[in-house]
């Protein structure tokens, strides 16, 4: 784990102790980890998982050339998997971010290893090629799943 990342990790942690120990979305079985990331446009991208979110989460590149939307700006980024839409922000003692809630609240996630299941096959399939234009023009219309939905289906409930 990079310096970065463990900073973002403690920085969590913090907020866990000191505001969210007594919050009734808070799930008890999952603690605070950073799975998956990885070096991606110069910044870092990976999944956070706290008590009471499981993100993927974009840290800004140092450089100049990283664009810095104000706090509550929804930008686009997209990945061979699709596009996703990050909400921008500023951690507390850690500074910029982009934020894509995948699960929030986490009371459905049963234990910590499965929260990291869930961040490591959402990092991994980010990068999988999606199906061609034409195949997906060619295939019966299916119903759209929320994110919600999709992640209930990959728990199997």
């Amino acid at each position: 784990m990079t310096g970065r990342i463990a900073h973002l990790v403690e920085t969590y942690r913090q907020v866990d102790r000191e505001r969210m120990q007594d919050m009734p979305l808070r799930n008890d079985a999952l603690t605070v980890e950073a799975v998956g990331f990885r070096d991606w446009r110069g910044g870092m991208l990976g999944v956070v998982i706290t008590p009471w979110f499981i993100n993927l989460t974009i840290l800004p590149g140092s450089g100049e050339d990283w664009p810095r939307p104000p706090s509550g700006t929804k930008v686009t980024h997209g990945f061979p998997a699709g596009d996703y839409e990050f909400t921008c922000g500023e951690l507390d003692g850690f500074g910029p971010l982009q934020n894509c809630s995948l699960l929030s609240p986490v009371s459905g996630v049963d234990d910590h290893q499965t929260a990291r299941q869930i961040g490591e096959e959402i990092i991994g399939q980010l990068f999988i090629e999606g199906p061609d234009e034409a195949e997906v023009l060619k295939a019966k219309p299916a119903k759209t799943l929320s994110r919600r939905e999709l992640l209930r289906g990959w728990r199997g409930s």
